[in-house]
């Protein structure tokens, strides 16, 4: 059930994103009701989820900066870059997490204040380092994929190009839940929620051959769960 309403809400956004009704004043009443429920909504779950980064237990920074060290390691060797390089990347792992930390703090504070323009400029320069985080777990890299689409839903007019930077965002989100579940002998719970989300970003662009291609993992997921 938590990953309900935020779902919901971007499907909404993306299903209407192309429509152009007309609305009487009844109509608008109603949608700035609604707005204002949906802006609420949105405040609680991004408090929620920039929660997640602030003041980590040390024994999970110890334990993402281990894996981030093997990985590291095969890097170097195949680069063949030094050891001083090699100390500067470690020591950034421990910087980048007390920096979300910081950052974080200050997401919440502009996203209680409403400044979205702000929250959604620092989210795109920094997501890199959001998603390097040892809490970036493919949930909370969903989690914060459902802030990023409803952050650029609300500024279309300034992302002429929205719908594709969403659509990079979801594909991302698919590739790494893919590479979760590739061992697994069912499917990710996100899995399918990916799907549906890209199936009406595509759907949103005219793309036939991706929502074909959507469409028929979803029709291979759905027969496998019944």
């Amino acid at each position: 059930m938590k990953y309900l309403l935020p779902i919901l809400l971007v499907l909404t956004l993306v299903s209407v994103s192309c429509s152009n009704k007309q609305t009487n004043q009844t109509q608008v009443s109603t949608e700035t009701s609604l707005d204002e429920d949906r802006d609420n909504e949105n405040k609680i779950f991004r408090r929620l989820t920039f929660e997640k980064f602030i003041n980590t237990e040390d024994s999970i920074i110890g334990s993402g900066e281990k894996a981030y060290q093997v990985v590291l390691d095969c890097v170097k060797d195949e680069n063949g870059e030094g050891e001083k390089e090699k100390e500067k990347y470690k020591v950034w792992y421990r910087e980048n997490v007390a920096h979300i930390d910081s950052l974080s703090r200050y997401c919440i504070e502009l996203s209680d204040k409403g400044n979205e323009e702000e929250l959604l400029a620092i989210l795109i320069k920094e997501l890199g380092n959001f998603q390097s985080h040892p809490i970036a777990t493919t949930y909370v890299c969903f989690d914060l994929n459902i802030i990023l689409t409803n952050l650029y839903f609300s500024q279309a007019d300034q992302y002429p190009d929205y719908l594709k930077k969403c659509i990079d965002l979801w594909e991302l989100n698919r590739v790494q839940i893919n590479a979760v579940q590739a061992g697994w002998q069912e499917y990710h719970p996100l899995y399918m929620e990916v799907l549906k989300i890209l199936l009406h970003l595509y759907e949103s662009v005219n793309n036939s051959q991706k929502v074909a291609e959507i469409q028929g993992l979803i029709n291979e997921v759905t027969a496998q769960i019944e």
